[in-house]
């Protein structure tokens, strides 16, 4: 028997998958070394009661990639399209999304708004202590 079933094929090669028990154990005991209890706790709940993320972007985000990116890339939009629909550089946005910069709260809430998230969403999970 496998450790997952593959349930149905979303847009793309993305698809969306249960796993055993004993494979979800071991992802959440692997997720807590690389996060801190607390912070992974804050990510989980924080992720209630909204669009569901697909488990690659997921990975990607406890692989350490910015939510900046990994948010853009799912609503389909591109630099360019997210610098418009911001008002901020489309070099801001690259540095923030590379890690080059920190960003203002005001730009925080331009990109979480063009998005359709809350500010926390643009959070690294690693952050949330």
């Amino acid at each position: 028997m496998e450790d997952y079933t593959l349930i149905r094929a979303i847009a793309g090669d993305e698809r969306l998958v249960i796993v055993s028990e004993e494979l979800f154990d071991r992802l959440m005991d692997a997720a807590e070394k690389h996060f801190s209890a607390q912070g992974l706790a804050h990510w989980v709940n924080s992720a209630e009661n909204r669009d569901e993320l697909p488990i690659t972007l997921a990975q990607r985000l406890m692989r350490g990639e910015t939510p900046h990116r990994i948010y853009r890339e799912h609503r389909g939009l591109t630099t360019d399209n997210l610098a418009r629909a911001t008002g901020l550089s489309h070099d801001y946005i690259l540095a923030l999304e590379n890690g080059e910069t920190e960003e203002t709260l005001d730009a925080r809430r331009r990109i979480a708004d063009a998005l359709h998230l809350r500010l926390d969403d643009l959070e690294r999970p690693g952050n949330l202590h």
